[in-house]
């Protein structure tokens, strides 16, 4: 979408497509101008006019869309209630129009998105069935400034509010939310920084000479295995001694945490990038710069006693500890260049192209505190492999 790429290492970004008009998915002959092979998907975003236009869409289910089939028998060998939709619901409304006509537009939409469902088996302590609550709630913005017939600047937002109740998403129970107790060993984690947007400039200078420069950020900040209120108890005290996990590795049973420790992710990423264009009825030439930056740090403070106790039908079995608190900090710069050139001679287009990667990175200067099995710990920045270089010759017909 414009200057915006959301690829990394633990990125992500969630698209309110009622901002896109269009979108398109290229599979193979992938350019120079991307650094990443397989599925090559383009967003052409909504900008909005001189004249006001806007929709809303509304959707909803639940239960009664489903059937059920859970049968005597398998109620019999412990399986209640099979997974189920309990309720969807999801309204987007969005508007564009002018602020300054034949100047400055705008478009903006709204999602609001929640659903609850319902795990096979899922109960709390006394038998009534368990349910999870997942909401995405989205805001979005555009604004598109053309102060000149041959100068155009648009600028983006999207801002994510994501989080989920009485998960067993990403914790120890993921594979059996049967055996999971829901009052300790689920999770619920409220939104933190989650945001993409971007800023660019492009002109015609001529009616076959494209100039584009932008810039970008993707901020996906997260945090999960987040304990339930009361279920963490403060360390050192005897409570948290006593209230380690408590896991059956043949029952499939989990109680006490969804976790060893909760965990927090900061995960900001940067790109900007430059390229022209010269373009003919049956020629086109393209060539640019980029320049990706990034950083993750992923902090464990701990969870109570630092361990989860195994057992086996019952039995004590194990015993796994954590060395926590602990915290894994890294960095990644990524800088290319690229030139790509097509030419369609009759029904054959051949698409040459050639593009130079430097790839330079490592883990940052870190500090721990002594935790209950390990001491004192730090880390200083540094760079352990040499600098990655490549060229990249694309060819396709």
């Amino acid at each position: 979408m414009d200057r915006r790429n959301p690829n990394g290492v633990s990125q992500a970004g969630y698209n309110n497509f009622a901002v896109v008009q269009d979108v398109t998915y290229q599979t193979s002959s992938i350019g120079a101008d991307s650094g990443a092979g397989g599925v090559r998907i383009n967003m052409i975003p909504r900008e909005g006019g001189n004249t006001f236009k806007g929709d809303f869409y509304v959707a909803g289910s639940g239960t009664r869309f489903q059937s059920n089939n859970i049968t005597p028998e398998l109620k019999a060998r412990g399986l209640p209630t099979p997974d189920s939709l309990q309720y969807l619901v999801e309204a987007t409304p969005s508007l564009g129009g002018p602020i300054l006509r034949d100047r400055l537009w705008f478009f903006a939409s709204g999602r609001y998105f929640e659903n609850e469902t319902h795990q096979a088996g899922a109960r709390y302590r006394d038998g009534t069935p368990a349910n999870s609550v997942n909401y995405l709630h989205m805001a979005s913005g555009r604004l598109t400034f053309q102060p000149t017939p041959r100068n155009k600047i648009t600028a983006y937002l999207d801002k994510s509010f994501k989080g989920q109740k009485e998960s067993t998403t990403f914790t120890l129970g993921a594979a059996n939310p049967g055996g999971v107790e829901w009052e300790t060993a689920t999770t619920t984690y409220k939104p933190l920084n989650y945001q993409v947007g971007y800023l660019k400039w492009s002109s015609p200078i001529s009616s076959r000479l494209l100039i584009e420069a932008g810039g970008a950020f993707n901020q996906f900040d997260l945090e999960y295995n987040q304990y339930l209120p009361g279920v963490l108890k403060p360390r050192g005290t005897p409570e948290w001694f006593a209230s380690a996990i408590r896991r059956d590795l043949v029952l499939g049973t989990l109680r006490g945490a969804p976790a060893i420790s909760e965990q927090v992710a900061y995960q900001p990423h940067y790109s900007f990038s430059t390229s022209a264009s010269y373009v003919t009825g049956s020629h086109t030439f393209k060539t640019g710069l980029q320049v990706r930056h990034m950083t993750i740090r992923n902090e464990s403070t701990g969870g109570n006693a630092d361990l989860i106790q195994q057992y086996r039908n019952g039995a004590p079995d194990s015993v796994q500890v954590g060395a926590l608190p602990f915290v894994a900090a890294f960095r990644s710069n990524e800088y290319s260049v690229y030139a790509m050139d097509s030419w369609t001679m009759g029904r054959l287009t051949f698409n040459p192209g050639l593009r130079f990667d430097r790839f330079t990175g490592g883990p940052d200067a870190s500090s721990m505190p002594a935790g209950r099995f390990v001491p004192a710990r730090s880390a200083q920045a540094s760079s352990p492999v040499p600098a990655f270089n490549n060229f990249s010759p694309r060819l396709s017909a």
